[in-house]
């Protein structure tokens, strides 16, 4: 089950009064706290939902919690989270496709069918309103970083190209928990995540898969200096030359499969 844990200001955000009636997606919480991940029977697939206003529109923080992994939305209406839902589910599969096909680790017919193992143990979704403090220091961080580039630029990233340009920087920047002993990649630890979980990848080969992140970031290190990097706007680092053709929509992807 995906579990999306509110803060306040998202709890308000999806509730919203319509014909004198309260419509809220918000449930009493069925786990005891955030990092609950449940057993191989009832998985789950815990996430915090943070919400701002920058530039007078709605931007959404959304981010895994055992990974830190970030993905950012904007102008999505107060109260629609019929659309937020699929919305996180099409950037993460398609984010997760873009890692994959950088690296080459597998076709698209197995990626669909990591997809498909995706939605069967997470057929079902709640929400709920708390947090965790720690998690919420990351999200905060990554908004500081998402309202810099909107007042530098003009506006928010899109929830397409941009907005995924947007997931890969962020993810790619150095954080901490007390969960885990190192510091590590928000990107690496959600592809190993979902490549255990969903590709059921052997320990050998989620090796391999840290040496090439550990190779690609050495590269990149190598390719640009920290100047040109700072200069660098962030809606401008992480773009492919052309957009991939594997993007998945997953209306017509659930469709497909009934």
């Amino acid at each position: 089950m995906l579990i999306f844990n509110c803060t306040k200001a998202a709890a308000d955000f999806f509730t919203v009064t319509r014909q004198g009636k309260k419509q809220s997606p918000i449930q009493k919480p069925t786990t005891e706290s955030v990092f609950d991940e449940g057993d191989a029977l009832h998985p789950q697939n815990q996430w915090v939902v943070h919400v701002k206003k920058i530039l007078r529109k709605n931007a959404l923080v959304v981010m895994h919690v055992p990974t830190r992994y970030a993905m950012v939305f904007s102008d999505i209406k107060k109260g629609d989270w019929q659309t937020f839902v699929p919305m996180v589910l099409e950037r993460l599969f398609n984010n997760m496709s873009l890692v994959d096909e950088e690296f080459g680790f597998g076709t698209e017919d197995q990626l669909h069918l990591m997809l498909e193992s995706f939605l069967h143990q997470h057929s079902d979704f709640q929400f709920h309103q708390r947090s965790d403090r720690s998690v919420t220091a990351h999200i905060n961080d990554v908004f500081w970083h998402l309202e810099n580039q909107a007042y530098d630029i003009g506006c928010l990233p899109n929830n397409e190209e941009e907005g995924a340009s947007f997931d890969s920087w962020s993810n790619n920047q150095l954080r901490g928990t007390k969960q885990k002993k190192d510091s590590f990649f928000p990107e690496e630890e959600m592809f190993i995540d979902w490549m255990t979980q969903y590709g059921h990848v052997d320990t050998t080969r989620i090796a391999a898969i840290r040496d090439q992140f550990t190779a690609m970031r050495r590269m990149s290190f190598g390719r640009f200096d920290s100047e040109e990097i700072e200069d660098t706007p962030l809606n401008e680092q992480h773009i492919p030359d052309e957009i991939p053709d594997n993007v998945v929509d997953l209306f017509k992807f659930k469709a497909i499969r009934k």
